[in-house]
């Protein structure tokens, strides 16, 4: 269930890639609220998969992040038949 929902009011894709991760990290604690289990991030183009960001917006927000990158590569290795625990 979405308990919360925002956009970055982005109007063209080309706009995704140039948004900082200090603006993706201020986002996600705004949108964050209690009710929230996780925080899903649903662009690709963005720089939320650079090493170590995701680890310190978990670590910020208190819960697990979850980007769309990273769920479309969780798919494709269950599609590949690889189930091993991702951590």
């Amino acid at each position: 269930t979405v308990v919360a929902h925002e956009t970055m009011n982005l109007t063209h894709d080309s706009m995704t890639d140039k948004v900082s991760k200090e603006t993706i990290k201020e986002w996600a604690l705004g949108v964050n609220c209690d009710e929230a289990e996780a925080v899903v991030i649903g662009c690709s183009a963005m720089r939320a998969c650079e090493p170590h960001f995701i680890d310190e917006l978990e670590a910020a927000l208190g819960k697990p992040v979850v980007t769309s990158t990273q769920s479309f590569l969780w798919s494709l290795l269950r599609t590949a038949g690889i189930d091993d625990q991702i951590a």
